[in-house]
Parts: C-alpha cells; structure tokens; sequence
C-alpha cells in the first residue's frame, strides 16, 4: 500500500480519504498506521472521518486512535453536533411547522440525533413521508 501511494505520489500531491473508522475492524486501523508510518514523507492528506459518540464509539477504536496522534502532522479536528437554534432553522426552512411548535420541535429533534446533520436530515424525511 505505501509503495502504490508513494508512487502515486511522485507527479501530483494526493488526498487519502477514509470515512467512517468507527466502523473500521483492527486489520483497517493497523492499515493507517502502517501508511502515516511508512508515508511520513510523503505529499499526502490523510482525512479520517469518525464519530465519537455512542453507539459507535468503542473503547478499542478510542484507544487505537489516541495512538495515531503520536506520529507528527497528525491533527484532530472535533466537529459539534448542531444546536436547538440551528436545528429550529432547519426545520423552519424544511417542514412548514408553525413558529409555536418549532422550538419543542428542534429540542426533540436534537435529543434523537445529537445535532448530527445526516441524522436529522433522515429523521425530517421519515417523519415528513409518515405524516404525509
């Protein structure tokens, strides 16, 4: 794998793009290290994508990512879920709900899904095809 990236490399800088490590098994884990090893002084980005809150977060993936901020370059970049204000504005612009429910809307809504866009997104949708 570092010798394909390392060529791949060679005419042009590259990104390295792996989404979703919470659901990554250890041999995948031990993949990464073995190329922020072997590619240090490479033109590479490497973007990791996880999450860190439950049920995806396990105490072995904590563990092996904490790891991986040893290696020099390595960045960790912690993204909030959305708050109650933004995720009325949402709702507001994506579900016509009159202004009174829009609040206890948005605080329910962020209970169910932590702020995470992709969630709330999919929970409007479900709720929006069953109330129609």
């Amino acid at each position: 794998m570092t010798g394909f990236l390392r060529r791949l490399s060679v005419d042009r800088p590259i990104a390295l793009v792996l989404e979703d490590l919470h659901w990554a098994q250890l041999p995948t884990l031990a993949m990464l290290e073995h190329v922020l090893i072997g590619c240090a002084d490479v033109r590479m980005l490497v973007v990791a994508t996880f999450r860190t809150t439950e049920p995806d977060r396990t105490e072995e993936l904590v563990t092996r990512l904490a790891d991986l901020h040893r290696f020099d370059g390595v960045r960790r970049l912690d993204l909030e879920g959305l708050d109650t204000e933004a995720i009325a504005e949402f709702v507001r612009r994506t579900q016509q709900l009159p202004t009174p429910s829009l609040r206890s809307t948005a605080a329910l809504l962020r209970d169910k899904t932590g702020g995470n866009p992709f969630f709330l997104n999919e929970l409007c949708n479900h709720l929006e095809i069953r109330a129609g």
